[in-house]
């Protein structure tokens, strides 16, 4: 990759954009390109072990398609997955099958909020 195309935005509006080379986010994010290196290894095999955990966990399950969900919590230094199974393949065009909100949870959001209450 030889950089990024970055826009400056809030929720209403783009102010503008920037193409940033690789070496300047390596240099701005990490420091120098060894540690962006490093910090890509360990990240990559972090969640390899963590997809490696949920797919043992499920062996025995019946499922086509998986949705995984990240969330992590500063104060308690924890991080929360979960993962909702689907029995058929789902397109991504049809996002009003990717979330089925219920009575109790409307959201991603609500989700982590109702279950950060009870941990």
């Amino acid at each position: 990759m030889d950089g990024a195309f970055i826009a400056y935005h809030n929720t209403k509006e783009i102010f503008g954009f920037e193409y940033v080379k690789t070496s300047e986010i390596e240099r701005r994010c990490f420091g120098n390109s060894l540690f962006a290196d490093a910090s890509f290894v360990v990240c990559s095999k972090i969640l390899t072990n963590l997809l490696d955990l949920v797919l043992n966990e499920l062996a025995n399950e019946k499922y086509e398609m998986l949705k995984i969900g990240f969330y992590s919590e500063q104060p308690s230094k924890k991080m929360v997955v979960f993962v909702e199974l689907f029995e058929q393949q789902t397109k991504w065009e049809d996002k009003g099958n990717l979330l089925k909100p219920t009575p109790e949870i409307k959201d991603e959001y609500d989700y982590y909020t109702k279950y950060a209450k009870q941990s």
